[in-house]
């Protein structure tokens, strides 16, 4: 039986993935605050240098200020202990580009090792380092202690963040992931609009850092509950394992079901000494088309969220309001992007949520601030959530759309490769603040409509089962090829890859188009279905439609059989084999 048939026996959604759930997005409610902590740690308080009365003139003396006087009312801040002010200021936009960086290197380094090692090793690991680090940020008393440590929550933090996203869609069915990805999307919201109202109420911003982090103390049982990725442990050899998680996970769901009834696909040996590299990502036509549109999505999504989101303390009016607003819009855009994807598709949602990403960043551009003015404050918040909506509901879908594309062997180094590239567009985003209002909108808005259109060039895949193997995606070479009752030399009509065609080489199924390559008297618009008989004994059958033909026949000349035959490595192999005779 296949990974998703056993899925089906033992609960593809039951109590336990529920609770496998609810501690991987631990994870992202709480790790929204280490993302975002520069954002209230580290604002500019109002200064002057001692002894100068036109504070204007500060960072123009010569030589520099030697001792900066701050204005601490209202909030402490990181940069009056550190002095990151005039020509140090550009610290504090380093800090968030470094924290990216840091994840950029994590998931390419973390995803490698999941798929070699494990998912569970690498997550266990990476979170335990991740807590350390995160409390670390509290004590820094430099920059480059402050940098070094941005780095790491980065590096072990988003790492270990994408395995366990990983390792959860790869648990539970195909008609969950639209939903997982709104429950992982919406914890990280709800942990942004919390870090904003924490904000508001503390004033000490390493205390800030300290209470902000604490529950990141309850991921440590991820560690002891989630298991292993049993489809992991099944594409590598390991069916034995892979069957008792999945047996154990079917009790906690309440089936009552024999050991014995869990039983896998047991893998080839050519499977098993199969080393998969990032190579293998765009070696191949099909996968190579598909990764370079999902590494641009993954660019634009991160580039115009954190964008967005860093700049939405600087809108107007309260700070706190904005940065907690431009959190908990996202809830409702994730909501959309859930209830978009299941009813039309993944490919509609991205293109409807960029449509809405870019219209409000071109909305931003062309109302400019306005220092005082309410109502020019208030028309910006308004198109900020309307851009915040869109690409935090394209985010959403791309976390969905990105796993369904990706096959088994090496979706978690593909995962990192996407992730990694959603982090150039993080470590940008701060830098693209320094330029203006008008380059850094049109950037966004530009690049919303683009990577829109991509995906156009993305296959659907709602309700499809998970890809296993690169052949899934890339189809292998076949000739198909029919007997007539009249000839006892079978004739080609089709030669090509199973790419070609919608059908599932495991179970033998075929449906999908060919052309005749024999003269045309095969006919031209040859479709192979696969249907089930009447009979219950004989289970699917084959037949063969063409324009005016009716079952089974082809310009009037019956088929007596059809046959596909795999050319992989000069091996020939039957894939399919169907005779009318077997139905008579």
């Amino acid at each position: 039986m296949d990974f998703d048939g056993v899925l089906e026996k033992i609960g593809s959604f039951g109590k336990a993935q529920w609770i496998y759930t609810f501690l991987a997005c631990s994870l992202t409610i709480w790790g929204s605050a280490v993302t975002f902590n520069p954002v209230f740690t580290a604002r500019e308080p109002a200064f002057t240098c001692d002894g100068l009365e036109n504070a204007s003139e500060v960072c123009k003396l010569n030589p520099p200020c030697s001792q900066y006087v701050y204005n601490l009312t209202e909030f402490s801040s990181l940069v009056a202990d550190l002095n990151l002010v005039c020509d140090r200021k550009l610290y504090v936009e380093y800090s968030m580009s470094v924290f990216f960086l840091g994840i950029f290197v994590g998931v390419l380094i973390m995803g490698a090792l999941a798929d070699r090692i494990g998912r569970h090793k690498v997550m266990s690991v990476g979170i335990v380092l991740w807590i350390i680090s995160s409390f670390s940020i509290a004590a820094v008393q430099s920059v480059w202690q402050l940098l070094i440590i941005r780095f790491l929550c980065g590096f072990l933090g988003g790492g270990a963040g994408l395995v366990s996203y990983v390792l959860l869609t790869e648990m539970i069915s195909s008609n969950r992931r639209e939903f997982l990805g709104f429950l992982f999307s919406s914890t990280f919201s709800v942990g942004f609009a919390v870090y904003g109202f924490c904000a508001y109420l503390i004033y000490d911003w390493r205390l800030l850092s300290v209470v902000s982090i604490s529950p990141v103390l309850f991921t440590l049982c991820n560690i002891i509950i989630l298991p292993e990725s049993p489809r992991w442990l099944a594409s590598n050899g390991k069916v034995t394992q892979a069957e008792n998680i999945l047996y154990q996970i079917g009790k906690r769901n309440g089936k009552k079901i024999e050991r014995s009834l869990i039983a896998l696909k047991q893998v080839t040996p050519l499977t098993k000494e199969k080393k998969y590299t990032y190579v293998d990502l765009v070696r191949t036509k099909v996968m190579r088309k598909r990764n370079v549109i999902q590494w641009i999505n993954w660019f634009t999504c991160s580039l115009v969220y954190y964008g967005l989101s860093l700049s939405s303390a600087t809108l107007g009016g309260s700070p706190y309001v904005s940065f907690a607003l431009s959190g908990l819009i996202e809830i409702p855009a994730n909501l959309f992007a859930y209830v978009f994807m299941r009813c039309f598709g993944r490919k509609p949602c991205m293109l409807v949520s960029y449509f809405l990403g870019g219209v409000g960043c071109v909305g931003l551009l062309v109302i400019q601030p306005n220092d005082g003015n309410s109502k020019t404050a208030l028309a910006r918040t308004l198109l900020a959530m309307i851009g915040k909506f869109g690409i935090s509901s394209a985010f959403t879908g791309i976390y969905v759309y990105s796993v369904e594309l990706i096959p088994t062997v090496v979706r978690n180094s593909g995962m990192g490769i996407c992730s990694m590239f959603a982090r150039i567009g993080g470590i940008i985003a701060p830098q693209l603040d320094t330029m203006g209002n008008t380059p850094m909108y049109v950037i966004y808005g530009v690049s919303c409509f683009v990577t829109g259109v991509a995906n156009f060039f993305l296959p659907e895949t709602l309700n499809k089962p998970l890809p296993e193997t690169i052949n899934e995606i890339e189809g292998v070479p076949y000739k198909l090829v029919a007997q007539d009752s009249d000839d006892e030399d079978a004739q080609i009509f089709s030669d090509g890859t199973s790419g070609d065609m919608d059908w599932d080489i495991g179970t033998g199924l075929l449906e999908g188009q060919a052309t005749s390559i024999d003269d045309g008297r095969l006919g031209e618009n040859i479709t192979l279905h696969n249907r089930r008989s009447n009979s219950n004994d004989l289970g699917h059958m084959w037949e063969i439609r063409g324009e005016g033909k009716t079952n089974g026949m082809m310009n009037g000349i019956e088929m007596k059989s059809v046959h596909v035959y795999d050319y992989v490595d000069d091996e020939v192999e039957i894939l399919f084999q169907r005779s009318n005779a077997q139905n008579d």
